[in-house]
């Protein structure tokens, strides 16, 4: 099976390798046992490996195999990159250097933060309580949106609006009107939807139109259907936990930022803005335990 890599991929491999150097001694001189391959007499070695293996989910040997052939592929872009003298390149000077600070600054504050408060069961129980419509009364909504210039929507179109229920109902009054539109359909859970819509789309019934007004620019929603699918306490905690504890520290790293920095002589010799409150960086919380955020909540 040949393996294809998009080159997003294959820079970060050679950023990550940049970032190492050359190997220590250790790995230079690793033992036989240690040693998985060998790329024009360079070593791979089980650290290496391990090392990748630590942010996956699940390993097998398949996935073992997968993150040799990838250290592989690293190692041989490395070494052409060494012989093409880009690791003298001003601009990969930079961004090592960048990486080395970020990375750096994220482990100490990973450092700072330490383990947030435990999440109880208390916690949990009015988390799900207070958010009923993401788990006990949960549906999963079938959006038909038509994107509009705002301007275009004059008090006599939205009262035509009103007897609008069905796509062909909004596509026939739109064209009518002489409206330009972008539509597009989505069939979406409450706990991926941005809370300002969860709000608008919450109350309506299948055939239902409301209105999302952003700056000059308005979201026509039209509510196609709705699927009870409630998610009990049971199913909702390991999500919720995972939440909360996020949150927490989040919180928290956001605190140490802010404490760190009062203990700090900072003098800015120019500024181009008011400055804006700053977030933590996403690595100062334990590492792929946010998933749950990336996929909603985690709940089917």
């Amino acid at each position: 099976m040949v393996q294809q890599f998009g080159f997003n991929f294959i820079l970060a491999l050679a950023v990550t390798a940049a970032l190492s150097g050359c190997k220590n001694d250790t790995q230079a001189n690793a033992p036989p046992s240690q040693v998985l391959a060998r790329v024009n007499g360079d070593e791979i070695t089980v650290n290496q490996l391990n090392y990748l293996l630590a942010s996956q989910k699940s390993v097998d040997d398949q996935t073992r195999q997968r993150m040799l052939e990838n250290l592989v592929t690293q190692d041989v872009l490395v070494q052409k990159a060494v012989e093409a003298k880009l690791d003298r390149d001003p601009r990969v000077l930079s961004s090592i250097e960048f990486s080395r600070r970020q990375i750096l600054a994220q482990a100490m504050l990973s450092k700072e933060v330490g383990t947030p408060q435990p999440v109880t069961d208390a916690d949990v129980q009015k988390f799900y309580a207070e958010r009923p419509e993401l788990f006990e009364k949960r549906n999963i909504y079938t959006l038909d949106s038509y994107l509009v210039a705002n301007n275009t929507l004059t008090d006599a179109v939205k009262k035509q609006l009103d007897s609008v229920h069905t796509p062909q109902d909004m596509r026939a009054t739109l064209q009518a009107a002489g409206i330009t539109f972008r539509e597009a359909q989505e069939r979406t859970p409450p706990e991926k939807m941005p809370q300002q819509l969860l709000k608008v789309v919450t109350p309506l019934k299948a055939g239902d139109v409301a209105i999302v007004v952003q700056n000059d620019q308005a979201m026509l929603v039209l509510l196609d259907s709705v699927q009870p699918v409630p998610a009990s306490l049971k199913d909702a905690t390991p999500a919720i936990q995972a939440y909360l504890q996020q949150e927490r520290a989040q919180k928290l790293a956001e605190q140490k930022i802010e404490t760190l920095k009062k203990a700090a002589k900072v003098e800015y010799v120019q500024q181009f803005a008011a400055a804006a409150p700053q977030a933590a960086p996403a690595a100062a919380t334990p590492a792929n335990n946010n998933d749950h955020i990336k996929s909603g909540m985690g709940l089917k």
